[in-house]
């Protein structure tokens, strides 16, 4: 992640977390692994930037996800089909009904 896209997503992440109560903002703080401040004498949104910003990429993108602010990506699973046999190519043939004999 660059810079730009730190800064946007902790400035989108400050502004989900403002509204919460301070219990909520340092319990979720804090389940991130993020630092709690025991005493804080200014705004709230100072306080969440000041927690978040040396965070690693990973945990940001993690508490964006948690958030709503990304939206996690859809899991894909392979379908495992007893027609099909591993590391080979999966080619389906057709035909018409006129040549089905």
């Amino acid at each position: 992640m660059n810079t730009s896209e730190r800064i946007k997503l902790i400035t989108q992440i400050s502004k989900k977390l403002v509204v919460e109560e301070w219990d909520i903002i340092d319990l979720t703080l804090d389940q991130f692994g993020l630092p709690t401040f025991t005493s804080w004498n200014g705004e709230k949104v100072t306080y969440i930037i000041e927690a978040i910003k040396e965070a690693e990429n990973q945990v940001i993108v993690s508490l964006a996800t948690h958030l709503g602010i990304i939206s996690r990506p859809e899991t894909t699973r392979e379908i495992v089909s007893s027609h099909w046999r591993m590391n080979t190519f999966k080619i389906f043939l057709s035909h018409i009904s006129a040549y089905k004999d």
